[in-house]
């Protein structure tokens, strides 16, 4: 234990690196639950919708929508997201999806107020999809 303060000083910036590394690692954790909802890859996506039914909100515009979007996506824009009565879907797990998976993590306050609590995000959004070579429709 008195060995500790000596190597922190003469190690300071090793020290200093690795205490930024655990803050940034503590950061990135904590964003895995983010107001409320939980960040799911594509594969959990996948299963979420498979073995659940989840329902997949796409807060993408409606061009950026109607250029590609996960099969039975519901696209309601991040600006209306509040405003549409999303409360059918209480008992399902809803999963939101935007482009880099950044834009959704505002919006859970939002639906939580209208009673929803089994919400997810897709971490990386539409580019994690389509990185995971996973289909997009265009209907």
């Amino acid at each position: 234990m008195e060995n500790i303060l000596p190597f922190i000083i003469h190690h300071w910036l090793m020290v200093g690196i690795l205490i930024v590394l655990l803050v940034a690692l503590l950061y990135i954790e904590t964003q895995g639950k983010v107001k409320g909802m939980s960040r799911v890859n594509p594969e959990k996506a996948t299963q979420l919708i498979n073995r659940e039914n989840a329902v997949v909100i796409d807060i993408r515009d409606s061009s950026a929508f109607g250029k590609g979007h996960i099969a039975q996506a519901i696209n309601i824009p991040a600006s209306e997201i509040g405003t549409k009565d999303l409360t059918k879907y209480r008992e399902k797990p809803l999963i939101l999806v935007c482009n880099t998976g950044t834009t959704v993590m505002t919006l859970g306050h939002k639906l939580k107020q209208q009673g929803l609590t089994n919400l997810y995000f897709l971490q990386g959004g539409i580019t994690a999809w389509q990185t995971a070579h996973l289909p997009l429709v265009k209907k």
